[in-house]
């Protein structure tokens, strides 16, 4: 499966072709040979092998063109973590971010094993890995002297004009969010629950919902091996370009997710709305294409999604649908107090039953099942989830909505004076796996349980012993998590 100029160039902001793109073809197929000869079949499918070698050539057209992206990770994750990357030994007075390093290439051929396992965490010291590591640093360490200059890709990229209209930076925001190398997600659709199910079944045309769900995406959503999103990537690649007034437009960049206002006034220039929770806001109307007055008089509710950029006003982000009666609005307000009042008389009560924290460990099932029916109460036809009956060393975690995150054989992995069921022997083997699996554990429970410290026993194999399996992971644990969890972070 050779790679091709035309897929190449998927890989670039809005695929812009270059004279270089001929270069980078040739190099990536030759890193693609030696990766098919690396001995990874067993953990990387053909095209997973394919897709290595465009991450490995990218990041190498990265450095040489100065395109920004690989900077601006090794800049944020100096500022998150004190280190420019993550596992590896780094000595920064060798550590060069405008040339290839060693642990550079050792970290992305990690990443593009890395991206495709599900639930297990591969050592970033594989020695297989670091060979191959190795052999490709000799060779493009080799390259580096003579490799071009891709000049179309960088001036396109940051020409000022991008940065002066929120529109324009929005399109900016999604070819960024879909093209960037070093960012991109092979999920990008399992995205759509960041935008409310509710508010998107407004949205009936495809067409009209995949832009809603993209531009709501390109500003918000977290992507990456650092959980950021694009406007927070792209604040890293513009200080390191001088671009200092960008970048902190950027900083100041907020977006809301989907949802309903109720139209309260209106002018020749803007949109008096209010949210369900009362907040008022005032819409440029020039935001909205074509907007005549009869539908403001014939309508009351708006669904959108709005963000603020560099002016006095709100923008509409994405896509509008307009509701006739205010019904809907005032029915959702209420139905949100109501929840809100619901969920923190539930919450306080049950942090009273467990004096304040919000943790509890149960034995099994049973246990858990006559716990809640004692202080939450089920009604007379309630029965359990069938698969929940064989459980045991449950631990549950009180969300701030009073909701139970539930985690079977959670109280063998966390280390707390009140866990009776705490196995470190168990913790050693299998606590990795509240780490690198998104859906084991809500995201409010781990970070509770990185926060205390709570994990302590969470460690991979090395063949260095089990001491720098465990420093390998408790050093970079929120970054193990941010890689495994991004968008779920």
């Amino acid at each position: 499966m050779k790679i091709i100029g035309s897929e190449w160039r998927l890989g670039h902001w809005f695929a812009v072709a270059s004279a270089s793109d001929a270069y980078y073809v040739k190099l990536a197929n030759k890193i693609h040979d030696y990766i098919r000869f690396a001995g990874l079949n067993d953990i990387l499918t053909e095209f997973e092998q394919h897709n290595l070698a465009k991450l490995i050539t990218f990041y190498f057209e990265d450095v040489i063109s100065d395109v920004g992206i690989w900077r601006a990770f090794v800049a944020a994750h100096k500022e998150m973590y004190g280190k420019y990357l993550p596992f590896y030994d780094v000595d920064e007075s060798r550590y060069y971010v405008d040339e290839i390093n060693p642990e550079d290439i050792c970290f992305l051929i990690w990443m593009g094993v890395q991206q495709y396992q599900k639930g297990t965490f591969i050592n970033p010291e594989n020695p297989g890995l670091m060979q191959l590591a190795d052999k490709l640093y000799t060779l493009l360490d080799k390259e580096f002297e003579n490799a071009p200059i891709n000049t179309e890709l960088v001036e396109k990229m940051y020409k000022p004009e991008w940065f002066e209209d929120f529109y324009l930076l929005k399109d900016w925001c999604a070819q960024f969010y879909r093209s960037a190398y070093l960012l991109q997600d092979e999920r990008e659709w399992d995205h759509q629950d960041e935008v409310d199910e509710e508010f998107s079944k407004m949205l009936e045309d495809d067409d009209v919902r995949d832009y809603a769900v993209v531009s709501y995406l390109a500003i918000c959503s977290k992507i990456g091996p650092l959980a950021l999103t694009v406007p927070e990537w792209a604040q890293y690649i513009l200080k390191n370009k001088g671009m200092d007034r960008e970048a902190e437009l950027l900083a100041g960049m907020k977006c809301l997710p989907y949802n309903l206002y109720l139209l309260r006034g209106y002018d020749a220039d803007v949109l008096i709305v209010e949210s369900v929770d009362g907040i008022v806001y005032t819409i440029d109307r020039s935001s909205m294409d074509s907007l005549q007055d009869d539908i403001l008089e014939k309508h009351n509710g708006l669904v959108a999604s709005l963000a603020f950029y560099d002016s006095g006003n709100w923008q509409v982000c994405g896509t509008t649908s307009w509701i006739e009666d205010a019904e809907d609005f005032y029915k959702m307000r209420e139905e949100q107090e109501e929840k809100k009042a619901s969920d923190r008389e539930l919450y306080d009560k049950l942090l009273q039953v467990t004096g304040n924290d919000p943790l509890i460990y149960f034995a099994g099932h049973e246990d858990l099942m006559q716990w809640l029916d004692k202080h939450i109460g089920f009604a007379p036809d309630f029965v359990a989830p069938e698969g929940m009956k064989d459980e045991g060393n449950i631990a549950v975690f009180i969300l701030p909505d009073g909701q139970l995150s539930i985690l079977p054989d959670g109280a063998l992995y966390i280390k707390d004076e009140r866990n009776p069921y705490y196995n470190p022997d168990w913790a050693k083997r299998k606590a990795i796996r509240l780490l690198v699996g998104p859906e084991m554990v809500s995201k409010e429970m781990l970070h509770y349980l990185l926060e205390h410290r709570m994990l302590p026993d969470a460690q991979i194999n090395s063949l260095q012993g089990p001491e720098r399996g465990r420093q390998l992971i408790q050093e970079n644990i929120d970054f193990v998590v941010r890689f495994s969890r991004k968008y779920k972070y």
